[in-house]
């Protein structure tokens, strides 16, 4: 029996590890296929996040379910999530672009979590799907095993990278192949996962959430005396001046989201494993009569700043979770109010509001909640009355961020010739406003001064022109960082940056080193590791000569730009400055 026993203890972990791995393997197989133009943009995102919804649901539920009936749960949920990004995306021309917008997939992420536990209740046979005992029990017991795979796939890619660290001691890399291999990487990352999935299930006793709920009703006497505070010394500073902070909103609908996980961790599955102590009962109560007054606040912030500025797609989420939040507020207190047996109609009032979640988020992701549309219109109707100057009105986010609706916006406005602000309109259309969505504001930033340190920076050997997507790949404060040292020139105008193409590292395309000043005579020099014409990444760099970290300044800045490139064999190669002999960082 117990030979029995541990060989399905290994076969159970074999085949975790397996189904993890081929799932990665599947996942990275799926951008190749879309990187390489044989799957199209839209079927690429439905068929991506089905396969991600598919995979990770079903590594989540096999243990507590059977692996055929926990890829069941995965396929259910795969097409239900695929089915709202399709949604989403049918609001762009590219469907990726709803990926910019910031707050899609952690919505997206946010009613798959939710929607876990209704499946393992469902599929497991034994409860009704709405059985609050078993939907507690199985929500918090995916909420450790997710978070310690998460946790455990982290420390054993840090044991890897210390034991690459330890062996490149004596010559031998075994992180940097890996790293370099995608798929491969991936494939590992996705095997620990399962085999981790697979350890925690036969240690489901051990990890039962008891004690992660004791920790938490801990917290509920602190909060309480926190917020009921804010609410005492609030009239005395001032609601305007609260609203006038921007991120007040989101701060009290924090706090208010942190106290009803605080309450339903109080409330336990029954009154049996709920809190006991008079302190904790009071506590608890008197959170769930302040949660409304937090999330009320809340949407009155978000109200004042539609009032003022309209509607704009993270408002539209903003208003859609803070009615949630009152939603679960307001039958809290509700419960409260009512007196005896007040702890079942708070789990009542969970169960309720957990659904009426899961539906916000669905028609958020559908077209009965469609944020681009409601923004557009509210933006027109501002600017159609007279609420909204020519100069406000966010031209560019119109037509490159808010997809088809947008585009019909931007033509409306166009089409107003009667407007009395018409001409100061067309002013605006003559010089476009820069984007405002961050991903492509960034990446105009990064392409900015790129462009901008290839005319600066001086090449030598040799003087070939630098084309800026040579630096396109770099984070834009690291390209900021080296344009401001070129442009600390010399007093007699030579440049205070240059880029030294030098071979290094053997059997590799040429890198480079870079020079920049730095001020009050000091440089700063980085090694640039090339992949396909591009700096892929930036190192430091060690004196040889010296055996310790190189000081650089202005002297060897003036050499490497007026004197002969050198290096010299180290077994690596070494550039030669003065009396340094410096190299890459491994």
């Amino acid at each position: 029996m117990l030979e029995e026993t541990g060989r399905d203890v290994l076969v159970r972990r074999a085949v975790m590890s397996a189904f993890g791995a081929m799932a990665a393997l599947a996942l990275w197989a799926l951008g190749q296929a879309w990187l390489e133009g044989t799957i199209g943009e839209r079927p690429f995102l439905a068929a991506m996040v089905f396969a991600a919804g598919f995979c990770g649901a079903a590594l989540l539920l096999a243990g507590p379910l059977s692996l055929w009936r926990a890829c069941v749960g995965g396929l259910i949920l795969g097409a239900v999530s695929a089915l709202l990004i399709t949604l989403v995306g049918l609001r762009f021309a590219d469907p990726l672009q709803a990926l910019d917008q910031g707050s899609v997939m952690p919505v997206l992420m946010l009613f798959a979590g939710i929607t876990l536990p209704f499946l393992v209740v469902l599929l497991e046979g034994d409860n009704v799907w709405r059985a609050y005992p078993a939907l507690f029990d199985r929500t918090w017991t995916l909420i450790i095993r997710g978070a310690a795979s998460l946790l455990f796939l982290g420390l054993f890619w840090l044991v890897f990278a210390l034991s690459d660290a330890l062996l490149s001691l004596v010559g031998l890399s075994v992180l940097q192949p890996v790293l370099e291999t995608e798929w491969l990487a991936l494939m590992l990352s996705g095997g620990v996962v399962g085999l981790a999935l697979a350890v925690l299930h036969e240690m489901r006793r051990a990890l039962a959430p008891d004690l992660i709920l004791q920790l938490l009703r801990l917290l509920l006497p602190v909060v309480v005396v926190v917020v009921g505070l804010f609410l005492v010394l609030l009239p005395v500073r001032g609601v305007s001046d609260l609203f006038g902070m921007l991120s007040a909103g989101a701060v009290l609908m924090t706090v208010a989201a942190g106290a009803i996980v605080l309450i339903i961790a109080s409330v336990d599955r029954s009154d049996a494993d709920a809190v006991k102590a008079p302190v904790m009962v009071w506590s608890t109560r008197g959170l769930a009569v302040l949660v409304p007054v937090l999330a009320l606040l809340a949407l009155w912030s978000v109200g004042l700043r539609v009032d003022q500025y309209g509607w704009t797609p993270p408002r539209v989420l903003a208003g859609a979770i803070g009615a949630v939040l009152a939603g679960f507020g307001l039958l809290y207190a509700a419960s409260i109010l009512r007196g005896a047996g007040w702890m079942a109609r708070v789990r009542q009032s969970t169960l309720v509001m957990m659904l009426v979640a899961l539906g916000v988020m669905a028609a958020w992701m559908s077209p009965l909640l469609d944020a681009q549309r409601i923004s557009v219109e509210s933006q027109v109707a501002r600017f159609e009355d007279g609420r909204l100057p020519a100069e406000a009105v966010p031209l560019t986010v119109l037509q490159r961020d808010w997809g088809y609706a947008g585009a019909r916006g931007f033509e409306r406005l166009t089409a107003m010739t009667d407007h009395p602000q018409y001409a100061a309109l067309q002013a605006r259309l003559r010089q476009p406003d820069r984007p405002s969505n961050p991903r492509v504001l960034a990446e105009l930033n990064r392409m900015e001064e790129a462009e901008k340190l290839a005319n600066a920076l001086p090449v030598r050997p040799g003087a070939e022109p630098i084309d800026p997507i040579m630096f396109e790949r770099l984070p834009v404060h690291q390209l900021r960082s080296w344009n401001a040292g070129c442009a600390r020139s010399f007093a007699d105008g030579a440049p205070g940056c240059v880029l030294l193409r030098v071979p290094l590292l053997p059997d590799r395309e040429p890198q480079g080193v870079i020079l920049i000043r730095t001020g009050d005579g000091e440089v700063e020099g980085a090694f640039l590791m090339f992949a396909e014409g591009r700096a892929d990444s930036v190192q430091g760099l060690y004196d040889l000569a010296g055996e310790r970290w190189p000081v650089l300044n202005d002297a060897h800045l003036r050499a490497a730009l007026n004197e002969p490139v050198l290096t010299a064999p180290t077994g690596l190669s070494a550039l030669v400055l003065g009396e340094e002999r410096l190299v890459p960082l491994p």
